[in-house]
C-alpha cells in the first residue's frame, strides 16, 4: 500500500489509534473512549515499521503508539520511522518528557559517535533476501537522500504507473 501511495501522499503515520466505541446505557448513544497507549509498547510495531520501510524506503514514516522513553524513540528510528510521535507520555508525565527523550537520544548518538540522525539511519538493522534486493533498497534510498531532492522544497517523487520510485527526469529536481 505504501508503494501505491508514494506518488500521492507525503508520508504515512503507522499505528495511529482509534477510539474504542461504547454505548451509553443511560441515553443509548455511542461514546468514544480514547485510551492512552501503554508505556514502551512499541515492540509490537517495530516489525511492521521495518517491513513498510524496506518495501518503500522513500516514503516518510511517522511511528506512534507506546513511545514513552528515549529508547523507544531510538528503536522506531532504527526500524525505519523518520519521526516518533508522542502523545500518551505527554499526558502521563507532562511536556518535560519530550526534553528527557531528546536528551536520551543525544546521549545515545554521542555514545555511538553519530553526528546526525542520518548517521543513526545508516546503521539500521536491515535484512535482505538477496543482494539484488539490497541493491534496490540502496538505490531507492539514495533518491531520498539526494541533496537536490531535499533542497527543492518538495516531497513529490517521480514514480512509474505502479508507484515504483524513478529518478527525476533530466533537468528536474
Amino acid at each position: 500500500m505504501a508503494v501505491r501511495l508514494l506518488c500521492s501522499v507525503q508520508g504515512l503515520v503507522l499505528f495511529g489509534k482509534s477510539p474504542q466505541i461504547d454505548i451509553s446505557l443511560d441515553n443509548f448513544e455511542l461514546i468514544n473512549k480514547w485510551i492512552l497507549s501503554s508505556a514502551s509498547s512499541t515492540s509490537s510495531s517495530l516489525e511492521s515499521i521495518m517491513r513498510v520501510h524496506s518495501y518503500c524506503p522513500v516514503m516518510p514514516l511517522a511511528a506512534c503508539g507506546g513511545i514513552s522513553a528515549s529508547g523507544d524513540v531510538i528503536k522506531v528510528l532504527l526500524a525505519g520511522a523518520d519521526v516518533a510521535m508522542i502523545s500518551s507520555a505527554v499526558y502521563r508525565e507532562g511536556p518535560d518528557v519530550i526534553r528527557t527523550m531528546i536528551d536520551g537520544l543525544v546521549v545515545f548518538m554521542e555514545r555511538h559517535h553519530f553526528q546526525s540522525i542520518r548517521d543513526l539511519q545508516a546503521n539500521r538493522p536491515l535484512r535482505f533476501a538477496s543482494e539484488e534486493e539490497r541493491h534496490d533498497y540502496v538505490q531507492t534510498l539514495s533518491l531520498r537522500l539526494n541533496p537536490h531532492y531535499e533542497d527543492s522544497g518538495t516531497r513529490a517523487m517521480h514514480c512509474d504507473r505502479w508507484g515504483h520510485p524513478q529518478p527525476p527526469m533530466t533537468g528536474e529536481v
